[in-house]
């Protein structure tokens, strides 16, 4: 993907890689403490709940950074039009 303006594209697309990135690093970190605690001692995963929870966490985490890295670039682009 090549974006010559920031607009509206932009903004969508980093809050959807954002949100993709963040759900999955949480569901990955959850999985791995799981399956360590299973080793360890026993003890069960659900899924549903993990997904779920992961969901939240990066829906929740994803658009705050995608929108806060389009501000940034949107600044930016302001900033080099004005000199």
């Amino acid at each position: 993907m090549n974006f010559k303006r920031v607009g509206m594209k932009l903004l969508l697309a980093l809050v959807f890689i954002s949100v993709l990135t963040s759900f999955l690093v949480v569901f990955l970190m959850k999985l791995l403490a799981a399956l360590y605690i299973y080793i360890v001692g026993g003890g069960e995963f659900s899924w549903a709940q993990s997904l779920i929870m992961s969901a939240r966490g990066g829906v929740g985490g994803g658009v705050v950074l995608g929108i806060g890295i389009w501000v940034m670039a949107k600044l930016e682009e302001l900033k080099s039009k004005n000199k």
